[in-house]
């Protein structure tokens, strides 16, 4: 083996051993800092009376099990932090009391608080009991809040278009009384920190959707008469005044879209149909959308439905070019029409389907200028679609500096098949040699 040869396996093999360590020492540090949730305190007043209480806190941290799933699926031991768009934020509590010789019920004082690492905003206790009664030795007492990041950052007073670091603390009380004694004993776990969780701003989420066919997936509006039925062919700018609302919204039936996100980026794309459109005019469209988010059951039902649905104010207008059948064709960005709509409070629960509008608000029609688009009825690939970007929040559980230095998931996946690579190129380099040999 000549000494390039050599250089090159010893610095694979030296590169397999450095991130096998590395994955080791990750993993042995996820295993800690998952169980350091958990707490335990205790008193003993002699005379055999006891009480013990045990805690778990949690703030959303992958669980062991999930952690183990993801690493195998990742081809790696490593500690894994999340580092994925998540729209809740969630503190949870369990509270088990224990004892011997003490009155049957405990008196339990608790919380578990969040606080900004740069000391901003204001430490806010998402779950809290003062006085509750919890059974000694039965069913364990559980409290939990999840509500979205946003709303989690609003709660402390801190701003929610910027990342935020966050302490959790969690603190119990437990009392009982002695049995013998009749003496007050407590068991007390003090405020300890028990994770830190970086809400990272700026991770940027595409959502689509398209008009489905459990409903009648377009409508079209000529003059004052309406239609939804799948024989009709939705134009826009009719000479007859074709107007036209396609209600859109994914699989799930709603848009998973936080409300007030901020929007990014969202446009439409509609197939060109054959039948019609290839003038080379440019047709003339404005796009606006419904003001509330609406459930994929509220299309419009009439053409006075049609007129009275209370529309954004934001508008875009589209000169539709000369387009060609059977072609795909995108709208101008209509994020300003989206943003009014996932402002409005409306923007919750289910009600997340967004119902847009194609008109010629001028009145201006002509004969030249109509387009025919094809519908889902036509065929499901058909379907007119819209595209949505919006700004959310990526969730991580950080380990000790300088672990966390392959704390994003695809940066685990590349240093798993880098160490891999390294490990198998110098197990064939060391077979090559002893061939020669």
């Amino acid at each position: 083996m000549n000494m390039s040869a050599k250089k090159l396996q010893y610095t694979s093999l030296f590169l397999g051993v450095l991130l096998t360590v590395t994955l080791i020492v990750n993993t042995a540090m996820t295993t800690y800092i998952m169980y350091t949730s958990s707490f335990t305190a205790s008193m003993d007043e002699g005379q055999g009376e006891k009480i013990d209480v045990a805690i778990n806190a949690d703030v959303g941290r992958p669980s062991p099990l999930e952690f183990l799933w993801r690493a195998l699926k990742g081809w790696t031991t490593a500690w894994f932090v999340g580092g994925q768009q998540r729209e809740n934020a969630t503190t949870s509590i369990i509270i088990q009391v224990t004892g011997s010789n003490v009155a049957s019920t405990a008196t339990v004082n608790w919380y578990i608080e969040a606080e900004d690492s740069l000391s901003s905003g204001t430490p806010y206790r998402f779950v809290e009991g003062n006085g509750t009664q919890v059974t000694v030795g039965g069913a364990s007492h559980q409290a939990s809040d999840q509500r979205s990041i946003e709303g989690h950052l609003e709660a402390m007073g801190l701003s929610t278009d910027a990342g935020h670091t966050i302490d959790y603390y969690v603190y119990v009380e437990a009392q009982a009384t002695g049995a013998v004694s009749g003496e007050t004993l407590t068991s007390e776990i003090v405020k300890t920190k028990f994770d830190t969780v970086t809400y990272s701003y700026g991770t940027e989420v595409q959502v689509s959707g398209k008009t489905q066919g459990n409903v009648k997936d377009y409508e079209i509006k000529n003059g004052g008469t309406f239609s939804n039925a799948v024989t009709q062919t939705p134009f826009m700018n009719d000479p007859n005044s074709y107007e036209s609302g396609l209600l859109l919204y994914p699989a799930a039936n709603y848009f998973d879209i936080p409300q007030g996100a901020t929007i990014t980026d969202a446009y439409l794309r509609l197939k060109a149909g054959t039948s019609a459109g290839s003038s080379s005019t440019i047709c003339t469209v404005t796009i606006r959308a419904e003001k509330k988010g609406l459930y994929y059951n509220q299309q419009c039902a009439s053409a006075a439905d049609f007129d009275a649905r209370n529309r954004t104010t934001s508008e875009v207008v589209w000169g539709v070019p000369a387009w060609t059948g059977g072609n795909w064709y995108n709208s101008p960005d209509i994020s300003s029409v989206i943003q009014e709509v996932v402002n409005e409070n409306t923007w919750t629960g289910s009600y997340r389907c967004i119902q847009v509008f194609l008109e010629d608000t001028t009145g201006d029609y002509d004969i030249s200028q109509y387009r025919h688009y094809k519908h889902r009825d036509s065929a499901t690939a058909d379907a007119p679609l819209i595209y949505i970007t919006y700004v959310t929040y990526g969730a991580s559980w950080y380990t000790v500096p300088p672990l966390s230095v392959i704390d994003l998931p695809i940066s685990l996946d590349l240093m798993a098949y880098a160490a891999v690579a390294a490990a198998a190129l110098a197990i064939y380099l060391s077979k090559k040699e002893k061939k020669k040999r």
